[in-house]
């Protein structure tokens, strides 16, 4: 439409609309091509080195949250108290699940985890518990879905740990309905997710996938315009 807007206002004689199109993923590129080749700005952020481990800890469990579980107790007595987690999982129901089993492992801990849910269907000021400090003594374990890839800097996060999984909505034309899917994330995503250890100081990401797999990776997701139902 915007591409149609400047064609008519040059046919009229009128001036150009300035377009700024922003995106922490952005195939810059492809836009840059559709806009007949658009100047491309690429403006980094303030981030710090992040060191990426690919944790496969149990090849013949498929069961992302479980060895995501495994994974926090392993690292909560390695790490510094004062690094907090960011945890990134598919869902509410799988967050809440996880947030359960962390108060429960509390008992084997000399220093608590605080576990903090973070989703789309939370109330803002549900959402805003993943920004507040934790309790004294407490590490801080973020369980947010894909919200929390771009845009979001939660205080105190060193380390990350990526399931490699999303939930996505897509529109299935067999059945006609929208189904939501668990899938693998793009390359993009997993790189956005590694940088969130590194928006305020040097952080660690831990995938628990094998390097071989992040290979295998798309390199971006697939646009939601290609998989709605536009006659909705």
């Amino acid at each position: 439409v915007l591409r149609l807007c400047q064609r008519q206002r040059k046919e009229t004689g009128m001036l150009p609309l300035r377009i700024v199109i922003m995106s922490a993923t952005l195939e810059a590129k492809l836009f840059s091509k559709y806009f007949n080749d658009a100047p491309v700005l690429v403006i980094k952020g303030r981030t710090f080195p992040v060191e990426v481990f690919h944790a496969e800890l149990n090849p013949d469990n498929a069961d992302y949250v479980y060895n995501s579980l495994v994974c926090i107790k392993d690292l909560h007595q390695e790490e510094p108290l004062s690094d907090h987690f960011l945890v990134f999982l598919t869902g509410r129901e799988e967050i809440e699940c996880a947030v359960k089993k962390l108060k429960e492992l509390n008992e084997h801990f000399t220093s608590p985890i605080y576990p903090v849910p973070l989703f789309a269907a939370m109330s803002s000021v549900a959402q805003m518990k993943a920004f507040e400090p934790p309790p004294e003594s407490h590490r801080k374990v973020v369980l947010a879905t894909n919200i929390a890839e771009t845009s979001l800097t939660i205080p105190g996060i060193r380390v990350v740990i990526d399931s490699g999984k999303v939930k996505t909505r897509t529109f299935t034309a067999a059945d006609r309905i929208d189904v939501l899917r668990v899938h693998d994330i793009s390359k993009a995503q997993a790189i956005q997710r590694a940088g969130r250890a590194g928006r305020e100081a040097p952080g660690k990401c831990y995938r628990l996938y094998p390097h071989r797999h992040f290979e295998k990776l798309k390199a971006t997701s697939i646009p939601e315009i290609l998989r709605s139902n536009l006659a909705a």
